[in-house]
């Protein structure tokens, strides 16, 4: 199905939604790189993990930021753990968010657009594109429409 959602959305705020959210939840599911990490602490790849974590990746998965931050100062995994399972737990749920309004949907792709907008993307995306960094109520751009192509767009944080 998550193909299938791509493929309905290309170069759209939507896909970068959806592939970061994928990438989170295999990361952060029981076998997913970060619990290796931690169950074998294994702290310079926890240290890479964090450092290598960018664009909405980061902005999804907030707390693992905020999880290093304190590790480098303690080694403690506990608070690295209970991140990882937030940040699983937040991805399932965009995840099965995204999932119920597109089987719902099928038939009206700019329905399931704007409700997954609507709906799920809410805190970082509005039809125009822009993305809310954070809690800090910055905008930045994320997509802006290529001036050679209305279908393709530039995607940065």
């Amino acid at each position: 199905m998550w193909r299938d959602i791509v493929a309905a959305f290309p170069h759209s705020v939507i896909e970068f939604f959806v592939r970061a959210v994928k990438d989170i939840l295999a990361d952060t599911n029981e076998h997913g790189k970060l619990s290796y990490i931690i169950r074998e602490k294994k702290a310079a790849s926890f240290a890479l993990y964090a450092a290598f974590l960018d664009g909405l990746r980061k902005m999804l998965f907030q707390e693992i930021a905020e999880a290093f931050k304190g590790f480098q100062s303690t080694h403690h995994w506990e608070p690295v753990e209970e991140a990882r399972l937030k940040g699983y737990r937040a991805a399932r749920a965009h995840a099965e968010a995204i999932t119920e309004i597109y089987r719902s949907g099928k038939e009206d792709m700019a329905w399931v657009a704007k409700e997954i907008e609507k709906t799920v993307l809410g805190p970082w995306a509005s039809s125009n594109g822009k993305v809310r960094r954070g809690n800090r109520g910055k905008e930045g751009e994320l997509c802006r429409k290529n001036r050679e192509s209305t279908s393709r767009f530039t995607c940065r944080l």
